[in-house]
């Protein structure tokens, strides 16, 4: 009786070959699909540290602008006014307290070195009854800069609207100017973090004042 030999027929080299080309492919397009995800979960997290950093700028102008109002005494002869004469309009924004007691100047300086932009504040309070204004506490060195970590500013700008004071008596009977004084705020931003390195927008924002019976005429 003759027996049959039975053989396991295996793989061969080819066959092999092929079975680790498709898997390399799968593999390859899981990783990068994997890459891209990942990639894009960076970039969108930077982009909303971006605009939670200049939101803080925004809000910051903004409560100031709207508990305050345009200062149209500034750029005068007293206090931190005396120091604005010179600087274009459209980098500083100097507000006023109802009462006239309390100022906040916000200035944008040109950075040479770096080609941007820096934005400083300071705040004074006034002597009642008097021209002498006396530095605010947390002030003592001067102008505070606004440190921003994820952002640079290659724009910043203020505008102001009316020009004039529309609460000063002599303005009154001029309708064009009897609008709520109010300030906008242009600028471009640009992403320091490598994942947002070609990021760069532009923004505005506007801010009404809040006070209704002022006279900045002190």
């Amino acid at each position: 009786m003759i027996k049959k030999i039975q053989t396991k027929k295996g793989f061969t080299l080819i066959e092999v070959l092929v079975a680790i080309t498709i898997f390399m492919i799968f593999m390859t397009s899981i990783s990068s699909a994997y890459l891209n995800i990942a990639r894009g979960q960076r970039e969108a997290n930077a982009v909303r540290v971006i605009y939670s950093e200049m939101r803080y700028v925004f809000n910051l102008i903004g409560e100031e602008a709207r508990e305050k109002t345009i200062d149209y005494g500034c750029p005068g002869e007293y206090g931190s006014c005396a120091k604005l004469n010179n600087i274009p309009k459209s980098n500083y924004l100097a507000l006023i307290s109802d009462d006239g007691t309390k100022r906040t100047v916000f200035l944008v300086e040109d950075d040479i070195k770096d080609g941007i932009k820096k934005l400083y504040y300071y705040k004074e309070v006034k002597q009642v009854g008097t021209n002498v204004w006396n530095v605010a506490d947390g002030f003592k060195n001067g102008y505070e800069e606004i440190e921003l970590k994820n952002i640079v500013l290659d724009n910043f700008a203020f505008e102001i609207s009316p020009l004039v004071d529309p609460f000063n008596p002599d303005n009154i009977g001029c309708g064009a100017i009897q609008f709520q004084p109010m300030v906008s705020v242009y600028t471009t931003i640009r992403g320091v973090n490598s994942d947002v390195s070609n990021f760069k927008l532009d923004l505005q924002t506007t801010i009404s004042s809040r006070v209704y019976n002022h006279q900045t005429n002190f």
